[in-house]
């Protein structure tokens, strides 16, 4: 299943930014209510919050992001928290702190 949230622009120099989080998993997994934060002027990092329902197995996300609707490549890195090995239905986060090859665009 596929979702995605907008950031609202908060500053115009911010980029707007799609996110999609997929479980990698046969079984009948739901994510909802997800929630995307640029934690901006704290930091340059952007937290993604969702619920996930329906985990029998073990399950990993891919996370998906893109500027203006063109993709954008992060490495695996980038990724931290609650992307791999989610085993229970809960509300879980993920933290991505983007390059700056990447994203040039965000604000750090």
């Amino acid at each position: 299943m596929k979702l995605a949230k907008m950031l609202p622009p908060v500053k115009a120099s911010l980029v707007s930014l799609g996110v999609v989080l997929i479980a990698m998993t046969a079984s009948a997994v739901t994510i909802d209510r997800v929630i995307v934060r640029q934690m901006w002027p704290w930091n340059g990092t952007i937290r993604i919050e969702y619920k996930i329902s329906g985990v029998t197995d073990p399950v990993d996300l891919k996370v998906s992001l893109a500027e203006k609707g063109t993709p954008i490549a992060l490495p695996a890195s980038a990724f931290s928290g609650d992307v791999y090995n989610v085993s229970a239905d809960g509300v879980y986060a993920i933290t991505v702190t983007p390059t700056a090859d990447a994203m040039p665009n965000a604000i750090k």
